[in-house]
């Protein structure tokens, strides 16, 4: 899932900025404005539930990951963990980047940055891959790991999509997911 994500990212096209949408997402708890209609991609696999989200017109990219121990309880407890979890998510996208096989002349890695974001810590990076910026962000707040990334030529439309995702508090602790 995440190679396939990084090799829309370094094969995506410059594109004039869009509409966007505002969307709900993991059963309320996301907020976010969106280029299009979402795509959801969900597995539960050894007590971990991940959803991840994909919206995309041509030249925009958007995926949002939401990260969530299957039983409900809380994942993010152990700041050592958090920490390992979004170093992993990091190298994923490096290493993704890597298996694109793209002239490494053509990719510009900039350095991995603690965030605070709407009450929640976190890291975010800036990559560039044929020129163009992508952003991606770990966030670590109420019980889950949330990871976004967003490709596009516009500046002002990364920061607006980025800007525009909140986590709704009152269904944070919801265990279900959609």
């Amino acid at each position: 899932m995440l190679i396939a994500v990084c090799s829309i990212f370094a094969n995506a096209q410059a594109v004039s900025s869009s509409a966007l949408k505002a969307y709900t997402l993991a059963d309320g708890r996301i907020s976010i404005e969106l280029p299009a209609e979402p795509a959801l991609e969900k597995e539960d696999a050894d007590g971990v539930l991940s959803m991840s989200y994909t919206s995309e017109i041509e030249g925009l990219l958007v995926n949002i990951s939401e990260f969530s121990y299957s039983d409900g309880s809380s994942m993010t407890e152990d700041p050592e963990m958090n920490d390992s979890m979004l170093e992993a998510f990091f190298t994923g996208v490096l290493n993704g980047i890597k298996e694109t096989q793209m002239d490494d002349d053509a990719i510009e890695i900039g350095a991995i940055d603690e965030i605070e974001f709407a009450g929640m810590s976190g890291k975010e990076q800036m990559i560039k891959m044929n020129g163009i910026p992508t952003y991606t962000r770990g966030l670590v707040g109420d019980g889950r790991l949330y990871f976004i990334g967003v490709m596009s030529s516009d500046d002002a439309q990364i920061k607006r999509i980025l800007a525009s995702f909140k986590v709704n508090k009152q269904k944070a602790k919801a265990s279900s997911a959609k």
